[in-house]
């Protein structure tokens, strides 16, 4: 069966007020738009070097990921997010 917009909308919706009501906060406003040129329903999480293979389930792949070798990894450790994002 194929997925109305409507059916994406109410499910947008949903997650939007479960996020809302998690942060603790009330006075959130919400506006919908419409999808703004360039933006994607979708999003590509498998590269060009990797393996995606079909499942029994349309909407799920499954990708063969080549390991990667340490040494290309950076040597300095980030101790937590704050440290990362300055």
């Amino acid at each position: 069966m194929a997925k109305s917009w409507s059916w994406t909308w109410v499910t947008n919706r949903r997650v939007a007020r479960a996020l809302i009501r998690m942060s603790g906060r009330r006075e959130i406003d919400s506006t919908y738009t419409a999808l703004r040129p360039g933006e994607k329903l979708t999003e590509d999480l498998v590269s060009r070097a990797e393996d995606a293979t079909p499942t029994k389930n349309s909407l799920v792949i499954c990708a063969k990921v080549l390991p990667m070798d340490p040494s290309q990894l950076p040597e300095s450790e980030v101790p937590d997010h704050s440290t990362a994002m300055s």
